[in-house]
């Protein structure tokens, strides 16, 4: 059973960032899942689930009107090094993902 902050909410999982590495904030079903976390913790934690599959892309119709389409591995490399994605969300079925830093 999950247990609920009383705001109602479940617990956000933080990662430790010594590195100043990019900071992801990714949600599963609106907001049901919540987590922090790097390239490298993302992928230790979700690697043999269907998250990292060629299958979907990650989509984004909001930076500069046009639509962005990544594999999710190639989002990761290049959101890293480039600013123009901090808080834009690009969505995969029921997973969104969004660098906050």
């Amino acid at each position: 059973m999950t247990k609920f902050n009383s705001f109602g909410f479940k617990p956000l999982v933080l990662v430790e960032n010594k590195n100043a590495q990019a900071i992801y904030l990714c949600r599963w079903n609106g907001n049901e899942i919540v987590e922090v976390h790097t390239k490298e913790t993302l992928y230790f934690r979700y690697k043999d689930t269907n998250l990292y599959d060629k299958n979907d892309k990650l989509s984004n119709y909001t930076i500069q009107s046009n639509q962005l389409e990544f594999y999710l591995d190639k989002y990761l490399d290049i959101s890293k090094d480039d600013y123009v994605f901090l808080n834009e969300d690009f969505h995969l079925d029921n997973f969104t993902i969004r660098r906050i830093q």
